[in-house]
């Protein structure tokens, strides 16, 4: 049976590997072989076309060549040179110029019509069959040159200097609702002083018949003649790849003075571009073959191959998958109960390290070097025993929002990447050894060790530190305060510097959020001056009670600075004083017992402190509280002066000895308190208040009864009847007598 398997499993194993060697040979075997095929398939287009191409330059050449002799024959014609060189303008010299041109343009079916046109005396001769025109402005039929329509033409005559002899000029030449296209030839002398010039001018169709002879038009490939500025002067079809873009990718892909062969693409397609050289008039022949033509039956064998290869894999692939499934189920069991040993032996691994850190940090383990050695060794620390050594303590900030927002899994992952960046960044590029570990729910100990670990703790570790915060807050969103120890000599004395950061934490919630101290940076336990405190309690209580809110803020800021960094217990102390006394002041100042307890101070929980401003926030709360109740309770204490104040006005104003002394009398308070009250509560004077009142006792007296003036100033207590006159006329702007006469009317 034995026996048997391992046959199978050799079988099984070539099997496999047969078809996979099989499979990738076919695949490079097809990719070499179409990569040859369409290289040589490619190669042969390219010499025929280029033949073709050559023939219909030659075909080209030799209609300019015929061009180039009738231009020239007619230059030296004796009929038509009179006209050319002395521009006869007499009808016999024109019919005879005129007749010689039609007989030149019915030797030769190609040529459209002959333009000649002498400049100096501005004559112009047209021959086209249809039309014989000279047109000069003296004979019979002629016209003025600014009215013959061929208006390029009329612009190649005008500047023909600027272009060059025998080269053929492609244009068309609109006349009605008739286009037609022409290539034109220009022919002038410059030696013999003359300016006359001749156009002659060559319909298309005959070049398009020269190359019609060598166009493939069953395959569908196009050709086209582009001059040496890249302008396509000739394509057959006529409106072969028009879009600019596609003329400029033409162009670009072709060599610009040797003839060949590339690709290029074309309306997104790839496309076969086969050019020749510059010819004399420096044109080049083009032919452009879409690419899929060439290799159609290319792809139909790669296509063919491709599936006999894909089903000879795919079958493989199903052998071997199916013959796997049999013989990997019994693998598959062992490899998974393996991690799955693996994996308990990694997490009671890292637990058992976890463990010993934290014994060694809290002083839980003896310190014996040789089983330090040992036992660090088999659980994977290699910090140094007897080497320079230093600790970091990480806190998270905000830590009850940091528990609010993650769940259990979430809060292990951030510790993980905590551990992970600072020891990362603490290693210093792997020179120092790092272990981390969790001291305290919000507590990782990161400890440092080995050479370059005895600098100070500022050069070593603050700008470490402060990067560690950084990538935490960027990439985390969690705010880290960091304090770093000294170095110690020996690893036994971690446990020590653990115990000093702990209570050097203590002091962040005075640093703030994101605080980057080193241990030899602050002298914990400094003395306090208790005399000092005690005077700015006071200072706070008596602000307080005067409704001093400012004061009793600042006052309560230079009790926090009195305190600086004593230790824990003296906060405790301090702050549980000051806040029996500020309760007991509440006492005094709000008598209900219910808004009372809405105002009073609790004790600190410094468990739950993370800075100072938290405490800050929370006094000053208080304080805002306790100021407002002073200002109700005055408010209402004014509110009922003033109403009192009414009170005496209303009743006694007949009275003409009332007075602010009086009424301050009756009330028994000074008069600078009530006039003051009263001007803050009411805007106007307890004077003018009497005044007021005893102007409209005066005016109910005047409306509503017929005693004298006189008598209705003693009853509003007025006794000074002019004082009366002058005090009611000041109000109403009329006198009493004038005021009781309207009210009557």
């Amino acid at each position: 049976m034995t026996n048997r398997r391992k046959l199978w499993d050799s079988v099984r194993s070539i099997f496999l590997g047969t078809t996979v060697v099989l499979s990738i040979v076919i695949i490079l075997l097809t990719v070499f072989f179409s990569m040859i095929f369409t290289d040589k398939v490619s190669r042969q287009f390219y010499v025929t076309n280029i033949d073709s191409l050559t023939q219909v330059e030659r075909n080209v050449s030799e209609l300019s060549n015929i061009a180039m002799n009738i231009a020239y024959q007619i230059y030296e014609d004796v009929a038509i040179s009179k006209i050319i060189f002395y521009g006869e303008r007499d009808a016999f010299s024109t019919s005879n110029a005129i007749r010689q041109l039609e007989n030149y343009r019915r030797a030769f079916p190609f040529i459209s019509s002959i333009y000649i046109y002498n400049p100096d005396n501005q004559f112009l001769l047209v021959n086209n069959g249809n039309m014989l025109l000279n047109i000069a402005g003296s004979y019979e039929g002629e016209l003025n040159i600014n009215n013959f329509d061929d208006k390029e033409a009329i612009d190649i005559m005008l500047n023909y200097k600027s272009y060059t002899q025998y080269t053929p000029i492609a244009r068309s030449y609109t006349s009605g609702n008739i286009t037609s296209e022409y290539y034109t030839y220009v022919k002038y002398n410059l030696l013999t002083g003359s300016n006359s010039v001749i156009l002659l001018n060559i319909s298309r169709k005959w070049l398009d018949d020269i190359i019609q002879q060598e166009y493939f038009s069953k395959n569908k490939y196009y050709t086209a003649i582009f001059d040496d500025s890249g302008k396509v002067v000739f394509s057959s079809p006529a409106k072969f790849y028009a879009s600019e873009s596609n003329i400029s990718a033409i162009w670009d892909s072709i060599h610009p003075t040797e003839d060949g062969y590339t690709l290029a693409d074309i309306d997104s397609e790839k496309t076969l571009v086969v050019y020749t050289r510059p010819d004399a008039n420096e044109w080049r022949y083009i032919r452009i073959i879409p690419y899929k033509t060439l290799t159609s039956e290319i792809t139909s064998v790669q296509i063919l191959v491709i599936c006999i290869t894909a089903a000879l894999f795919a079958a493989s692939l199903i052998v071997s998958l199916f013959v796997s499934i049999r013989v990997s189920a019994p693998i598959t069991t062992m490899k998974r109960r393996l991690q799955n040993l693996d994996y308990l032996w990694y997490k009671n691994m890292r637990e058992l390290k976890s463990n010993y850190l934290r014994d060694l940090l809290f002083g839980s383990l003896m310190p014996d070097l040789t089983n330090h050695n040992e036992s660090m060794e088999q659980l994977g620390i290699y910090l140094p025993v007897d080497g320079p050594l230093a600790i970091v303590l990480i806190k998270i900030d905000h830590f009850s929002v940091f528990l609010r927002e993650y769940n259990i899994k979430e809060q292990g992952i951030n510790y993980y990447a905590i551990m992970n960046i600072a020891c990362e960044i603490l290693s210093n590029n792997s020179t120092l050894k790092t272990e981390a570990v969790r001291v305290s729910e919000n507590g990782i100990a990161i400890i440092i060790g080995g050479e370059g670990a005895d600098s100070s703790a500022r050069e070593l570790l603050i700008p470490q530190m402060l990067e560690i915060q950084k990538i935490l807050l960027s990439h985390f969103d969690i705010s880290l305060s960091l304090f770093a120890s000294v170095t110690v000599d020996s690893i036994h004395k971690l446990s020590g510097r653990l115990s000093e950061l702990l209570k050097i934490s203590f002091y962040s919630f005075i640093y703030g959020s994101g605080a980057a101290i080193c241990e030899n940076d602050i002298e914990m336990g400094q003395s306090c001056d208790f005399s000092l405190l005690d005077a700015s309690e006071n200072k706070i209580v008596t602000a307080l009670m005067q409704g001093k809110t400012d004061s009793a803020k600042q006052a309560y800021i230079d009790f926090v600075n009195c305190i600086g960094l004593c230790v824990q217990s003296v906060y405790d102390i301090m702050f549980s004083k000051l806040f029996f006394s500020l309760n007991k002041s509440v006492t005094n100042i709000i008598t209900s017992e219910e808004k009372r307890e809405n105002i009073m101070l609790d004790p600190i929980d410094w468990q739950n402190i993370e800075e100072i401003e938290e405490i800050n926030e929370h006094v000053f709360c208080f304080f805002d509280k306790i100021g407002n109740a002073q200002q109700n309770r005055t408010a209402a204490k004014k509110e009922g002066i003033v109403q009192n104040i009414n009170n005496i006005i209303e009743e006694e104003y007949c009275d003409a000895n009332l007075s602010v002394n009086l009424i301050a009398e009756k009330l028994s308070v000074s008069v600078s308190y009530i006039s003051k009250a009263y001007k803050e509560s009411t805007g106007r004077t307890i004077l003018e208040q009497i005044a007021a009142t005893r102007m409209q006792k005066a005016e109910e007296l005047l409306a509503n009864t017929d005693i004298s003036i006189v008598e209705v100033a003693s009853r509003s207590g007025v006794q000074n009847i002019t004082y009366f006159y002058r005090l009611f006329k000041t109000r109403h702007g009329v006198t009493p007598a004038q005021f009781r006469a309207c009210k009557k009317h």
